[in-house]
């Protein structure tokens, strides 16, 4: 990854993710590219056709995340985005997408050594992918509170901060700002979708 790459995280309005936006009749409802991403993810568990369908799936998501900039730049279409930044090092323990990419490679294998076959199967499977449709931020949010409270978890932190050259802090922040966005995602029954940049 590049130093300089920042995450900018949107929240889209129900009604606009469902529906499209009025103003921009050319764009398609974002859940229509998130239909199909979905049915290739549910394809890929099962191990059903997800070798041929990988570059669609990327297309999906490049879709999804396109439609997001343009609504972005309509005025008042979109609030203003969370960013993640890698360019504000003043203060190493800012939230980073050193941290961030660090926290999302290890969380699933973190996930499955240290909590419980039982507990597991009630979180929500895609914790680390770049859109989240508005009915599953509950879900998100659920499992974030979980992971939270898990005794295992400054473990996990420890872990990112030594293999992504950050500090321990900028890991526990930048999961604090990831918990609030879905936790805000809720309250306003909004999706959730990330654009990478590269400045």
């Amino acid at each position: 990854m590049k130093p300089d790459t920042q995450i900018k995280t949107f929240l889209i309005p129900e009604t606009i993710w469902m529906n499209g936006y009025n103003g921009l009749p050319q764009l398609p409802p974002l859940s229509v590219p998130a239909s199909d991403a979905l049915a290739i993810e549910r394809r890929a568990y099962k191990k059903v056709n997800y070798h041929n369908e990988k570059h669609r799936y990327t297309l999906c998501c490049e879709r999804i995340q396109s439609i997001v900039l343009e609504l972005s730049y309509e005025s008042g279409v979109l609030n203003p985005p969370i960013v993640i930044s890698s360019c504000n090092t003043e203060k190493e323990n800012n939230p980073s997408t050193m941290a961030y990419f660090g926290i999302m490679s290890l969380l699933n294998r973190w996930m499955r050594k240290f909590i419980s076959k039982k507990d597991l199967s009630k979180l929500y499977a895609r914790t680390s992918f770049v859109f989240f449709p508005p009915q599953d931020i509950v879900h998100q949010v659920e499992t974030f509170d979980f992971l939270n409270e898990h005794s295992e978890l400054n473990k996990l932190f420890s872990k990112v901060a030594k293999e992504s050259n950050t500090s321990k802090k900028a890991c526990q922040k930048t999961f604090q700002v990831r918990q609030n966005i879905f936790k805000a995602a809720a309250g306003n029954k909004s999706g959730v979708v990330d654009v990478l940049e590269f400045l």
